[in-house]
């Protein structure tokens, strides 16, 4: 996974969170805090001129099951339980995705870059 910038968000925390995408072996993925619950985030999308970025989905990790990490060799937060379905990835906006597995797509958050 390439370094991560350092970014501050006035409205979220950011974790690293150990997920399978369905079909795939497990590996790091980021995460954000978006209503008091991690969220897995798929795609950062690039604000203009790069100085924030905002993700393009972010999927709810309760329905899949999150276990709290201490002392990961990578630094991982948490692990989910349960493999995430390529159409929860990746797939169209859906009622059925919202409703079914927390899907929310262009949350109302943007994380700022900070200077180097």
């Amino acid at each position: 996974m390439p370094p991560v910038p350092k970014i501050y968000s006035t409205y979220t925390t950011l974790y690293k969170v150990r997920a399978a995408i369905e079909g795939e072996p497990e590996r790091l993925h980021e995460a954000m805090g978006y209503q008091y619950e991690p969220h897995l985030v798929p795609v950062w999308q690039d604000g203009p001129g790069g100085v924030w970025r905002r993700p393009e989905r972010i999927i709810s990790l309760k329905p899949f099951g999150l276990v709290p990490l201490k002392d990961d060799p990578d630094g991982a937060d948490f692990r989910v339980e349960r493999p995430i379905p390529l159409v929860v990835w990746s797939g169209p906006e859906s009622d059925e995705l919202k409703e079914k597995y927390g899907v929310r797509f262009r949350p109302p958050a943007r994380m700022w870059r900070l200077p180097a």
